[in-house]
């Protein structure tokens, strides 16, 4: 399965943080891969997780000042990583890990 990789550093930082605070404990969550430098978030692309991110950076932003630029960071490099990464609508992902 492939999965998006978010560094947790400068502008995407905080709304990393939010992100795994603030995720459902009902679903798969993100992990922390801490032999990285720096550190990185890391999901399942999966279209319900992307979903999932999304709604949880809408309210990240909704906090504003310093957090909804985070929000704002982590939100365009999930568009790009889930367009590369071709994640359709039906939680499908056209690559491979």
């Amino acid at each position: 399965m492939p999965s998006l990789r978010f560094d947790v550093s400068g502008d995407a930082a905080m709304a990393c943080y939010f992100l795994m605070a603030n995720w459902p404990k009902d679903g798969a969550g993100p992990t922390l891969d801490t032999t990285s430098n720096p550190v990185v978030l890391v999901f399942e692309a999966q279209a319900k997780v992307i979903d999932g991110i999304r709604a949880q950076l809408q309210k990240a932003e909704g906090i504003g000042g310093n957090m909804a630029k985070s929000a704002r960071a982590v939100a365009l490099s999930l568009e790009k990583k889930a367009k590369e990464l071709h994640v359709d609508r039906d939680g499908g992902s056209s690559k491979t890990a």
